[in-house]
């Protein structure tokens, strides 16, 4: 699956890493916006494929953040 970006923000922390099996609603990143931070969690359980931003760059809402097995 994909995880898209649910806001326009900073990608402030990942909290997983490529490679990591995780579980549904584990959490996965936090992104800031306008100086309140959103915790961004798996819909699935699976593996993390690939991160595609890094920590400390902007996205914007709907762009890619990362794929899940």
């Amino acid at each position: 699956g994909h995880i898209p970006s649910p806001i326009s923000g900073k990608i402030m922390k990942f909290l997983v890493e490529v490679g990591e099996k995780i579980k549904k609603d584990q959490p996965l990143l936090v992104i800031e916006a306008m100086k309140m931070q959103t915790t961004v969690k798996s819909q699935a359980s699976g593996k993390v494929k690939r991160i595609v931003l890094e920590e400390g760059k902007i996205a914007d809402a709907g762009d890619l953040l990362m794929e899940i097995d």
